[in-house]
């Protein structure tokens, strides 16, 4: 938090009630926490079910998918491949700041919050830039905290999978970089 902090301190004064898109769309801290958070929780753990040609079977990892099958991903489970995500359970920002260029391409094959191709979400970009504004008005204006630090977040899974309770306090800052 310290660090995404001081990214928006940095460019966020007391005049901006709300974070102006033109100052946080180049937050590099800023993008990596909601990609980092869309990567562990994302908006829809299961693919939209896609059929393969009637024409020909593939064959992934050794396994033989037939023609006129109905396959999806799962994000949730694609997110989380140690192969392309060292330590996976856990949230590191950093990992889209430090990736190599090889590194960085293989885990954005495999990062679909939003699905990907023709069929990815029309309101992605709609949605990023909400996030970005809000998260950034959110986090320069308040101050959080958490029950403990033992206290960890549950999971209920359904169709999605969804956080249990919450617990979370929120105040107003209180520094001159904030309101």
């Amino acid at each position: 938090m310290a660090k995404l902090r001081a990214e928006l301190d940095s460019s966020l004064t007391t005049e901006d009630t709300m974070a102006p898109w033109s100052k946080v769309k180049r937050m590099t801290y800023l993008r990596a926490c909601i990609n980092e958070s869309m990567r562990l929780s994302p908006p829809v753990a299961t693919d939209l079910l896609r059929t393969t040609p009637s024409d020909r079977c593939y064959i992934i990892a050794d396994e033989v998918v037939p023609p006129d099958t109905n396959v999806s991903i799962s994000a949730y489970t694609a997110h989380r491949d140690p192969s392309i995500f060292t330590d996976p359970e856990a949230f590191r920002p950093e990992r889209w700041l430090t990736a190599s260029e090889s590194q960085l391409k293989e885990m954005l094959a495999v990062y679909i919050p939003f699905s990907t191709g023709a069929r990815a979400c029309i309101g992605r970009n709609v949605a990023l830039l909400m996030q970005l504004v809000f998260i950034g008005t959110v986090v320069h204006r308040y101050d959080f905290a958490l029950p403990g630090s033992s206290w960890t977040l549950q999971w209920e899974e359904y169709f999605n999978v969804w956080p249990n309770e919450l617990p979370l306090k929120i105040w107003r800052r209180q520094d001159e970089n904030s309101h």
